[in-house]
């Protein structure tokens, strides 16, 4: 697959609109290849090419995968954008307040405000 198109490199930063012939070269382009056939070619090509997961697919990904960045805690999954070596995110924190928790204490402590 070849998809050298030097005419691309100045429009490189043109928008993203229907009218935009380069927009509809790029989208016809990506159209013609499936998502695995466009991943399987990014790995044997030098460039900066790789899906955008939907949320539900990125704890399939085995770069994610490999650096622990979905973790689970308090019955829930927690996604991290940072790779902490050796550390959780999660280590410290605290589950989040149940819906009224703490509503009593705050009319309180805005009552004696006023």
């Amino acid at each position: 697959m070849d998809v050298e198109r030097k005419q691309w490199l100045s429009a490189r930063m043109s928008l993203q609109r229907e009218d935009n012939p380069i927009f509809q070269e790029m989208k016809q382009l990506f159209a013609s290849q499936t998502l695995a056939e466009w991943t399987t070619f990014s790995l044997t090509i030098d460039c900066c090419l790789t899906p955008i997961l939907e949320v539900g697919e990125l704890h399939q990904h085995p770069q994610i995968q490999a650096r622990g960045l979905i973790q689970e805690k308090w019955g829930h999954r927690y996604v991290f954008t940072c790779y902490l070596e050796q550390k959780s995110a999660l280590d410290k924190a605290t589950p989040a307040p149940a819906l009224g928790e703490h509503t009593e204490e705050w009319l309180a402590r805005l009552a004696r405000r006023s």
